[in-house]
């Protein structure tokens, strides 16, 4: 019975813990995104890699949505893919600068 009873209440915890998480907005997420983006920018991903770029960028409006929603979980989601793509973008625009 006393083993039944603590999971029960570390299940409770653990819900209140990942229920406060999705409660904040992904302030960081979006920095970082916001940040990569930038230095896809300055490694020339406009010229070299448009469309990877352009998807990080709308992805990263889609993220800021999310959390004019208030639906903070997909607006994490979103930031950290937004930063993805923007680092694809960057390695592309490299790459395409080095065989010039």
């Amino acid at each position: 019975m006393y083993r039944q009873a603590s999971h029960f209440v570390i299940s409770i915890v653990s819900f209140f813990l990942l229920s406060a998480c999705a409660m904040t907005p992904p302030v960081q997420e979006m920095s970082n995104a916001r940040q990569t983006i930038q230095a896809a920018i300055e490694a020339g991903a406009e010229l070299h890699a448009r469309e990877k770029l352009e998807e990080a960028e709308q992805l990263l409006k889609r993220a800021s949505q999310y959390i004019d929603d208030k639906d903070y979980f997909s607006a994490q989601n979103t930031a950290l893919e937004a930063k993805e793509q923007a680092m694809q973008a960057r390695q592309m625009a490299l790459q395409k600068k080095q065989t010039e």
